[in-house]
């Protein structure tokens, strides 16, 4: 980020240096041999260093390396610009044509707005990676490795560059019947058929028990009443414009008064409504 304020910086002392010789002052350009020399050594050097930064930069996954790899490459097209700014330069010489003699400066602006876009677009780059933006292809890849482990319902949080992912996967029983280690099994298939997706990712999967269906809507009714100390059978349950109605008969300790059973069917039925 550092680096991208700079080059903005610079761009903003070539802009104003453009504006200054193309209006308000003559500067003389000497379109020597060695200025050409120089240039067309520039590009070489600039596109060895851009090309073994690059590969440095996806080998250790750095930003800052990635970020000197742009810097280069971008460089080499600057040159490119120069080398015809100087020979617009040479030509305006050979041929007396007085206002060639501006392509210098002219050239140095197409440079800065070169500079500017890679820039920005380094800059956003940067910030998505200080701010933990998440690349829009990052959550179908989570969600495809997810899915060939049994489908998970949803993708909690991702985080950029591959390298991490938080996935909470559903169980479809409600966690009242559930195998010994399934979660445990469930978790691990998620994180391997995740990392063939995103080889660099480190992963973190839970496992989160839901009610699915009229059996496990079945099932949680028995597990309240069993916690308030009552038996619950001949449960039926009617759907009606996305209502639910609750008929079932209670079993209650025949030790019970009256009033004490029918207050824990009341608290019972407060839990119902309540879930």
């Amino acid at each position: 980020m550092f680096e991208t304020l700079l080059l903005l910086a610079t761009c903003v002392w070539i802009f104003y240096e453009v504006v200054k010789r193309l209006f308000f002052a003559e500067v003389h350009v000497d379109p020597s041999p060695w200025a050409f020399a120089v240039m067309v050594v520039s590009i070489v050097v600039d596109y060895t260093r851009s090309r073994a930064l690059a590969r440095t930069a996806k080998k250790y996954q750095s930003q800052a390396l990635e970020a000197d790899a742009l810097h280069f490459s971008t460089d080499i097209w600057s040159s490119a610009v120069v080398i015809g700014g100087l020979g617009l330069v040479l030509l305006s010489e050979k041929l007396g044509i007085a206002w060639l003699a501006k392509a210098d400066a002219v050239a140095a602006a197409v440079v800065a707005c070169i500079v500017v876009y890679v820039s920005a677009k380094l800059g956003k780059r940067t910030i998505d990676e200080l701010l933990d933006a998440v690349p829009p292809e990052f959550r179908e890849k989570v969600l495809a490795g997810g899915a060939r482990a049994g489908g998970p319902r949803r993708a909690a949080g991702a985080y950029p560059q591959e390298r991490s992912g938080d996935l909470r996967r559903r169980h479809p029983d409600g966690g009242l019947r559930s195998e010994p280690g399934a979660g445990a099994r469930h978790r691990s298939e998620a994180e391997t058929a995740i990392r063939r997706q995103l080889p660099n990712a480190d992963v973190v999967v839970h496992t989160e028990p839901v009610v699915s269906g009229q059996e496990g809507l079945l099932a949680t009714v028995r597990v309240l009443a069993a916690r308030h100390g009552l038996g619950a059978h001949g449960i039926r349950v009617y759907a009606q414009e996305r209502r639910f109605s609750l008929e079932l008969h209670l079993e209650v300790d025949e030790a019970l008064r009256v009033r004490e059973a029918h207050e824990k069917v009341t608290q019972f039925e407060g839990r119902c409504t309540r879930r």
